[in-house]
């Protein structure tokens, strides 16, 4: 087993492939791999965009310009055929056949983004990949443990055990490829994310519909928000390092929410009067429910919410009769779940629909909505999808401060009273 703690971690991933490329068998390889707050990219520009760039408590954004021009200054003196050495990338050198992973990080630290960007490439060529986020804790925090009582449990750093011996993984020469539509056209990117295009007019064939369906047991879903910072849909899947990431409901002039938002444990904007319905994340999921006559359950813990409107199915996929049958046509955005409870991500990249004919298209098509939600369109409307190829979807044509991000699925999260839940 490999093991490594912060630049550490880079050190046992690029060991890791190392002896993969190496090596002459399965047996060459290490039979699992633990990382401790990992630094394992580089590139500094997603790491000192993301938001734990603000909470972090031992690396400010000036350490990864000095870390950078440290390499680089290595690499200058250490030439190669006359040449600077390559700087070495082990995330973007991800293949089958490495050992499962187990990955250790706090919340609040910037190298979050470095944990969950591995995880998901990892999972991505079907390495398993378990990360363990530890709120409120420091980069590294593990390094006090000599100072804490012994009766202090301290957390579990082996990776889970397996029962039966690890099936063999694919060929290492193998490099990663989309998998083959299925009979209806989904396409699988990853375990429980699927990805279709539609056509708005089928008949006419005119019209492109993206269509992204998550199932909620198999990731996490984050609602982001930063009105003092906007970006493009793209721009924030190249920040987050999402799997799926999509625009949001409406904002005003100053890109503060209109309606109420919750995103990171805090509140934004105040419940609108045209707001209909609202995208929750719940401690047991992600639904979208109507705003009116629809009672939250006792004991449910709504952990980040946006609210919008209008609806565009009722539960049970009824078009909503109060859509407003005007002739604005527009791009679109629409938040649902099909009757098996799967998310529906869905935007147009073309000005196809009125909302009503949106409702009407949804209602009449095999994606089984039960409920449907309209987010903010027109130049606001994009979606991004990671695919082992590139970046698939559209962007949007303005920025906008809030999106929906789909992200590999934190495994182990330790709760306030110190119990580590699943």
């Amino acid at each position: 087993m490999l093991a490594g703690d912060s630049a550490g971690g880079y050190l046992a991933l690029a060991l890791a492939q190392r002896l993969q490329r190496d090596g002459q068998g399965e047996g060459d390889v290490p039979a699992a791999l633990v990382a401790i707050s990992p630094l394992l990219q580089l590139a500094k520009e997603c790491r000192q965009a993301h938001p734990n760039i603000m909470t972090d408590a031992v690396f400010p954004a000036k350490a990864f310009d000095a870390l950078v021009a440290l390499v680089a200054s290595a690499a200058e003196k250490n030439k190669v055929d006359g040449k600077p050495e390559e700087i070495y990338e082990p995330l973007e050198h991800i293949k089958p056949g490495l050992p499962r992973t187990l990955i250790h990080v706090s919340g609040s630290e910037v190298l979050l983004h470095d944990a969950q960007l591995a995880a998901s490439r990892l999972a991505a060529v079907g390495v398993p990949a378990e990360v363990r986020v530890w709120p409120g804790q420091v980069h590294d925090f593990q390094l006090a443990a000599p100072l804490l009582p012994t009766r202090t449990p301290l957390p579990t750093i082996t990776p889970t055990p397996t029962t039966q011996p690890p099936t063999p993984q694919p060929s290492p020469t193998l490099m990663p490829t989309v998998a083959p539509q299925t009979a209806d056209g989904w396409q699988p990117i990853r375990s429980g994310v699927l990805i279709r295009e539609m056509l708005a007019d089928p008949i006419s064939k005119i019209g492109r519909v993206d269509v992204a369906r998550i199932d909620p047991a198999q990731v996490d879903f984050h609602v982001r928000y930063q009105p003092e910072a906007p970006l493009t849909v793209h721009e924030w899947y190249s920040t987050t390092q999402a799997l799926v990431v999509i625009n949001s409901s409406f904002f005003d002039s100053a890109n503060r929410a209109v309606g109420q938002l919750t995103s990171n444990g805090r509140s934004d904007g105040q419940s609108h009067e045209r707001m209909e319905g609202a995208f929750y994340l719940t401690g047991v999921g992600a639904a979208v429910w109507p705003l009116r006559g629809w009672t939250k359950p006792a004991g449910l813990q709504i952990i980040e919410s946006i609210e919008s409107f209008p609806m565009l199915l009722l539960p049970g996929g009824i078009v909503n009769p109060d859509i407003p049958n005007d002739a604005r046509t527009a791009r679109r955005t629409v938040v649902a779940v099909d009757r098996s409870g799967d998310l529906l991500f869905i935007a147009t990249r073309s000005s196809s629909f009125t909302l009503h004919g949106m409702a009407v298209w949804l209602a009449n098509s095999d994606l089984d909505v039960d409920t449907a939600l309209n987010f903010d369109g027109g130049s606001s409307s994009g979606i991004a999808a990671w695919t082992p190829t590139g970046v698939w979807g559209f962007d949007s044509a303005g920025r906008v401060p809030a999106v929906v991000t789909v992200d590999v699925k934190v495994l182990g999260t330790i709760g306030p009273d110190d119990g580590e839940r699943p």
